[in-house]
């Protein structure tokens, strides 16, 4: 029997190397801050389920700076009060024990826009951001498994998934559009979280040191594994859901993963 692969199956045409978002990282270029007082922020942009959590964790211990959201959270409970910067937030952080951003700060801000509806702080000049990239297969099902106690009959499945490859897809493309995006692979921060942990902070201009970002690295170690979702898809969601974005897994240097996955759900 003749093995059905991606690229036999036209789902991909090629396989692309990763994107080489190191070279990218080295462009010295001035970053241009939003005029909210005094206060720099810079938006912490991610599909759900991306590493957005993490990565506010890593740079929280890291610079010792509490971070926030555009949206005020009930999970757990943001305070009720907008802050000065623009945005909602926990007093001290996600764990309460960070000093809340001063005058000339760096503040990340959480937001999943334009997947949720904009909110006011999302309505302001354009500001820097971070955006954090996840193989679209593990962010869609991970997302719909935190979301439906991990039951495929507790709501469509096949319904949900379609859609969120749609919004996937335009999630990416708007802020492909954007200027000043910094984007990182969250599977590159999985095998390097101190080297990228690191790039976003020099990248904005926060102060931190190496002992700074081992103790953060250390204290919120990565785990789970690229492509760990994709056996929960069937070979007709797959080619449905690779018709909407599997551009976008070559643009963003999926190739490989998903040949690699695709052939171990296949055999």
């Amino acid at each position: 029997m003749v093995k059905q692969t991606a690229l036999a199956l036209g789902l991909l045409t090629l396989v692309p190397g990763s994107v080489d978002a190191r070279k990218q990282n080295k462009q010295k270029t001035k970053i241009q801050w939003v005029d909210t007082g005094e206060y720099k922020r810079v938006f912490l942009a991610s599909h759900p389920r991306s590493g957005n959590h993490w990565a506010k964790f890593l740079i929280e211990e890291a610079t010792g700076i509490a971070s926030g959201a555009v949206r005020c959270s009930p999970d757990p409970q943001h305070l009720s009060n907008p802050f000065p910067w623009g945005g909602y937030g926990l007093q001290g952080g996600l764990e309460g024990r960070h000093r809340m951003p001063a005058i000339d700060d760096v503040i990340m801000v959480k937001t999943h826009y334009p997947i949720a509806q904009q909110s006011p702080f999302e309505r302001d000049k354009l500001q820097p951001v971070v955006r954090l990239l996840r193989f679209p297969f593990d962010s869609i099902r991970s997302d719909f498994y935190i979301n439906n106690d991990g039951n495929h009959r507790k709501k469509d499945w096949n319904k949900v998934i379609r859609r969120a490859a749609v919004r996937w897809k335009e999630f990416q493309e708007y802020w492909d559009a954007q200027p000043e995006v910094l984007t990182i692979r969250y599977e590159e921060m999985l095998a390097e979280p101190a080297y990228w942990l690191r790039v976003i902070c020099e990248h904005f201009g926060m102060s931190v040191n190496k002992e700074d970002i081992a103790r953060s690295v250390a204290k919120y170690p990565p785990f789970g594994t690229p492509g760990k979702h994709m056996k929960y898809f069937s070979q007709s969601d797959i080619t449905d859901l690779m018709a909407v974005f599997g551009a976008q897994v070559e643009e963003y240097g999926y190739g490989d993963l998903f040949s690699k996955m695709f052939d171990e759900v296949s055999n």
